[in-house]
């Protein structure tokens, strides 16, 4: 991710040259300050593809079964319930970092290489809780093996109608979500930029594209290069004050 955003701050901005960014974009310019390239002012914006939360899940039989429990139960425990993450450094670090810090609970963060091993040390119950996109959670939460505790977008997530928001449980304006978008070279002329948001919007518009970014646990975003500029830089600001706070 980091090496191909260096290369896109450095090409010919032509209109040929694009990069498709995850939400890493953000959480890797807070954790890493040496990066070659600042995450908005390095390239042209042109504009978010997609959305979607994480989602707070336990296994299907953990006592836990809202966000209201787990923030009760960590306050009572005399041990930190543990948290599976994909990483040190992984957005998934980064918010549950920053929710026990808003709820003001202590949570033991356990770094994984990858989502699959802390999905399957949740299932076998060696973990009380992890957070993740839906999309590797979704069919075990129908099934039952899961139980989905919170969604962390600002409203409810389609695929999950019943399940709760974070901001629900008593944390108003709370929203992180996952999400990928276009960038482009620096100085990109302003019309070869409109040029791409506006097929990246009608693309986003069609039934078709729509169906398999749900079927994907996503939802179609699109908007202005303004609007994903926020979006980066308002993540950046976030993570960046996470970081301090948790000293990572």
């Amino acid at each position: 991710g980091t090496i191909a955003a260096a290369q896109i701050s450095r090409a010919k901005p032509d209109g040929y040259t694009l990069g498709f960014v995850p939400t890493s974009h953000a959480v890797s310019a807070a954790m890493y300050k040496s990066l070659p390239f600042n995450a908005v002012d390095s390239f042209t914006i042109v504009g978010q593809g997609n959305e979607s939360p994480f989602v707070l899940v336990t296994y299907g039989d953990s006592p836990l079964h809202t966000l209201t429990d787990l923030i009760k139960t960590a306050r009572e425990r005399s041990t930190p319930l543990l948290c599976g993450v994909p990483g040190q450094g992984t957005p998934q670090h980064l918010l549950i970092e920053y929710l026990s810090r808003l709820a003001n609970i202590k949570v033991q963060v356990v770094p994984f290489h990858g989502g699959n091993q802390a999905l399957t040390e949740l299932l076998g119950k060696r973990l009380d809780f992890l957070i993740d996109p839906p999309i590797a959670l979704v069919s075990q939460i129908k099934s039952g093996a899961l139980r989905a505790i919170a969604v962390t977008g600002p409203k409810h997530f389609a695929a999950l109608p019943d399940v709760g928001t974070v901001a629900e449980a008593g944390f108003p304006g709370f929203s992180v979500t996952s999400w990928m978008g276009i960038i482009a070279p620096p100085h990109l002329p302003n019309d070869i930029t409109a040029r791409v948001n506006r097929e990246l919007n009608g693309l986003l518009a069609e039934p078709a594209v729509v169906e398999r970014l749900r079927a994907l646990g996503s939802e179609p975003k699109g908007g202005t290069p303004d609007d994903f500029k926020k979006q980066i830089a308002a993540d950046v600001a976030r993570w960046n004050k996470v970081i301090d706070d948790a000293k990572i």
